[in-house]
């Protein structure tokens, strides 16, 4: 059993479901023995903060602002989509993100968190680029 169910549930087979951040303790009891043990649950990502507009020039990158709460969150790993590789996509060199502009038009990336639901959104602007 949880001593507090809004942090963790324990199912009849004993598996422990993290519900949401905070200590808990676990306790498993039979006629012979009992034992409990704390448990910490830790944060997940629940807010993804990105610019929500970037605009470059095709064939140029941009550094993308990525923000992570809460700061204490477990996993801070995050994938990223692009709803049009060929107009731009993200490239992750040294734990930062970059846009890189393909072929001028606008498309839409999104940035998920690996573990938790959040997700964050940004616009893209690619522009083309002008020659002397």
């Amino acid at each position: 059993r949880s001593s507090d169910e809004n942090i963790a549930l324990v199912d009849e087979s004993g598996k422990v479901t993290a519900i949401s951040d905070g200590r808990v303790i676990i306790s498993v009891s039979s006629s012979r023995i009992s034992q409990s043990v704390i448990i910490d649950v830790l944060p997940f990502i629940q807010v993804i903060d990105i610019p929500r507009h970037i605009s470059l020039v095709e064939g140029k990158q941009e550094f993308i602002d990525v923000r992570i709460h809460p700061g204490d969150a477990v996993n801070t790993q995050c994938v990223w989509e692009t709803d049009d590789p060929d107009i731009a996509y993200v490239e992750s060199k040294n734990n930062a993100s970059y846009v890189v502009g393909v072929n001028p038009s606008i498309c839409t990336l999104t940035c998920k968190a690996v573990k938790g639901s959040a997700m964050a959104e940004c616009r893209v602007t690619v522009r083309k680029r002008f020659l002397k």
